[in-house]
């Protein structure tokens, strides 16, 4: 523990104080970006640090930092987790919901895949709340608990106001769109988890050009 780093100066002055080769997390420092105290000594900082074994992070879901700062930094965007490691971690969740409860677990491995593809776009603190959910609702982790997650999804991403899911729905009730059903249905197994197993990457989406009905269809790859 580094002593008096409550506050965002008192905290610089101490890490600066500090001689030791390290990497220094702030967490919330981003709330005080506004206030010139701060920015300079950031400032400060980023000229001795840059002469030594030393590093300081901001963490925050989103940072917009002064001019004076945007030059000193180089920016890390954090990737979302694999399907792999949702995979491992969606195990893991009902591993340790299952030390706390008695827990009936009937997905096949089918559905199983189809659960860890619905938590796609989540943080891992996302899919812990979205597993956490489903299982603790009933007990269960069902085939029906497949719609609970693509819910979940919707409530997540209608918050953001920026993107609208909708479901899957059956081919038959949707109207038109005959090459893009044909498209899709030659290239059906392609989305399958025995395609993934034998190297092929589905493609991320679709970009339909076009006026309606005479669209042409373009995958869009990874």
């Amino acid at each position: 523990a580094i002593y008096d780093t409550q506050r965002p100066v008192r905290a610089l002055n101490n890490v600066a104080a500090m001689n030791t080769d390290g990497i220094y997390l702030f967490k919330d420092l981003h709330r005080y970006l506004g206030e010139a105290e701060v920015v300079r000594k950031l400032q400060d900082l980023a000229r001795s640090f840059g002469r030594d074994r030393r590093a300081l992070v901001l963490s925050a879901p989103q940072i917009n930092l002064p001019v004076e700062l945007a030059k000193l930094a180089a920016f890390f965007k954090l990737d979302l987790p694999t399907a792999e490691e949702l995979k491992q971690f969606a195990k893991s969740v009902v591993s340790r919901l299952s030390r706390q409860h008695k827990i009936k677990v009937e997905l096949t491995d089918a559905e199983f895949y189809r659960l860890v593809e619905g938590l796609k776009a989540f943080t891992l603190f996302e899919a812990e709340r979205a597993m956490t959910r489903a299982v603790l609702d009933d007990l269960a982790l069902t085939r029906d608990d497949l719609g609970l997650i693509v819910e979940i999804k919707k409530e997540l991403l209608g918050k953001e106001g920026i993107l609208e899911y909708s479901p899957p729905e059956d081919m038959a009730e949707v109207g038109g769109l005959q090459n893009l059903k044909q498209w899709l249905e030659k290239r059906r197994k392609a989305f399958e988890p025995e395609a993934r197993r034998f190297g092929i990457s589905p493609p991320k989406g679709i970009l339909l050009l076009g006026v309606q009905g005479a669209a042409r269809v373009s995958p869009l790859r990874p």
